[in-house]
């Protein structure tokens, strides 16, 4: 008994910090802007099964994969998809 509440006290602590930590998440921090990808076009609307492929194949130490004013076609209606990237096990054939 004791230990289902005590876990259940610890879930619904990790939830308000997740819930605070994403408070503190807003376009008010004094950053420098993120410059527009290199490719693209201008075109504000991106795959997302092309956006998951790419994010795959990059290197570990690219800069990621920017989606801000991006408007993502979820154009994935099956997650067997992406069956040949998670059976691998790899990212960008490392191990």
């Amino acid at each position: 008994m004791f230990a289902i509440n005590l876990r259940s006290i610890l879930m619904t602590l990790l939830v308000a910090s997740a819930a605070l930590t994403l408070v503190g998440c807003n376009n008010d921090s004094p950053r420098a802007a993120t410059p527009p990808p290199a490719t693209g076009g201008g075109d504000d609307t991106v795959s997302f099964r092309i956006l998951v492929r790419d994010a795959y194949a990059q290197e570990a130490t690219a800069e990621p994969i920017t989606v801000n004013d991006k408007d993502i076609d979820f154009d994935v209606l099956d997650t067997a998809e992406f069956d040949d990237l998670i059976a691998s096990g790899t990212i960008n054939g490392q191990g």
